[in-house]
This record gives C-alpha cells, sequence and structure tokens, in this order.
C-alpha cells in the first residue's frame, strides 16, 4: 500500500499531463477508499485528497468527485439496507437517483468544453451514461449536460448535437434521439426544453434552473396532467424507466 501510494504521488507531481492526473488520482481514490486503512494512512490520504481537490485541472477534481460520489452512494445503500425495512430495489432507486443528482452537479455548465466532455466520457466507460441519468439532465436545466452526453451515445460531436436541437426543431430533436438510443416519447420535452433554456435569463444558475423546470413541467402537462409542480422527478420518470442496481 505504501509503495503503491508513493509511485503514484510521483507520477502526480512529474507528470503534467491532463489524461495521466485524472487515471491516477483516480487510482489513489479507489485505494484510500478502503474502509480497513490504519490512522496513520487515513490521515495521509485526508492530507492527499485536500492537495489534489486544489489541483488546477478540473478533471482532476471532477475524476476524484466522481469516485467520491460512488464511494458514498454505495455507503448509503449498505446502511439504508441494514436499518430499513425497504426492498433492496428500492433502495438502489433512492441511491441511484441521489446519485445521479450528484453527478449532474459536478458537472461544468459551460456549453460542450473539455472539461464536460471528459466527463461524459468517464461515465460511459462506467457504464453510467444511462438514458434515466440523461433525462434526468434535460428534464432539470442542464442542457450542455444532455447535449454532450446524447452526442457520446450518437457518436457525434457535441456541436453537432447542440445543432441539432438549438431551432427547437422537432425533426432534429427525433434525429438525436433515435441516434442516442433515447426514449422516442422523449422528443417534444427536448424541443420545449431547447425553447425554454434560451428564454431563461442565467439558465445555469440555481434559480435559473428552478424557474426552467417550472416552466417546463407546465408545458409538458397537457400530456401528463399528473406531473408535479416543483418536481421534475415526476416527469424523469414518464421519460425513462428508473435504474436499478447502478
Amino acid at each position: 500500500m505504501a509503495q503503491l501510494t508513493a509511485d503514484l504521488i510521483t507520477r502526480l507531481r512529474e507528470d503534467r499531463s491532463p489524461e495521466v492526473r485524472r487515471e491516477t488520482a483516480t487510482l489513489l481514490a479507489d485505494e484510500f477508499n478502503k474502509p480497513d486503512l490504519p490512522p496513520t494512512e487515513q490521515r495521509l490520504a485526508e492530507a492527499i485528497f485536500r492537495i489534489m481537490v486544489r489541483d488546477t485541472d478540473v478533471a482532476v477534481r471532477q475524476a476524484l468527485a466522481e469516485r467520491l460520489i460512488a464511494a458514498v452512494s454505495e455507503t448509503i445503500r449498505q446502511r439504508m439496507a441494514g436499518i430499513t425495512g425497504l426492498s433492496p430495489a428500492i433502495t438502489d432507486q433512492l441511491v441511484a437517483r441521489g446519485q445521479e443528482t450528484m453527478t449532474l452537479e459536478i458537472a461544468p455548465p459551460d456549453e460542450r468544453q473539455a472539461h464536460l466532455e471528459r466527463l461524459v466520457r468517464h461515465l460511459d466507460v462506467q457504464d453510467r451514461l444511462t438514458p434515466h441519468l440523461i433525462m434526468r439532465a434535460l428534464c432539470t436545466g442542464h442542457l450542455a449536460f444532455f447535449e454532450t452526453a446524447a452526442a457520446q451515445r450518437a457518436g457525434i460531436e457535441a456541436d453537432k448535437a447542440h445543432a441539432l436541437i438549438a431551432s427547437g426543431n422537432e425533426k432534429g430533436a427525433a434525429a438525436l434521439c433515435k441516434a442516442a438510443k433515447l426514449p422516442r416519447i422523449a422528443v417534444d420535452v427536448v424541443v420545449s426544453a431547447t425553447k425554454i433554456h434560451t428564454g431563461i435569463d442565467d439558465p445555469n444558475s440555481p434559480e435559473g434552473r428552478l424557474a426552467f423546470q417550472a416552466e417546463l413541467i407546465e408545458s409538458c402537462r397537457p400530456r401528463y396532467p399528473d406531473l408535479i409542480a416543483g418536481k421534475p422527478e415526476t416527469l424523469i420518470t414518464k421519460l425513462a424507466p428508473v435504474p436499478i442496481g447502478s
């Protein structure tokens, strides 16, 4: 453990390439996530994490955040299973919902930037770039993530995905959803979301996202009368099945 840690830290110091630093940060995060670390190594882990979270490379911070989210989600799943009477399927649904929400919160809001594309590729490799996560991004106002994730699943550039839906054209939205293997019933929501997003001042702010969610739910109410105001989850579950065992 100690030698592995030393080797990884040396690699972090000597190699400044984003890919190597992100990979090394992830390995360190996995190593220090072990529950049986001695107190001395726990303190070392905390000191290294404090240094790494201040890394100027956003991709390194995102890799760490993703690993921490996964670790926390698993801990929550185990504790919920032990203290509640919930079935494993319901527990998994609740944990997956929280994991998806946290993942979107660490995604940089600036459209199509390289850091966001790296995060999306990482999620894809981990089999976590699911239709459910992408529908959550769409319904909660994380449009940059939606475009980038849909592009990744479709095998096209993010700019092309943006161009397909930027005008609010149903044909373009349908083409993107089909290529990305997203639910066909989401096409109308993609069109509405694109139009609403462009009409909101500072749509990536907390207030802007809340305003977006409220407008999107009302725009979808004719089709789904039982949607609950202020609860985008009610729309997400209409568009994609809840992931089990994520």
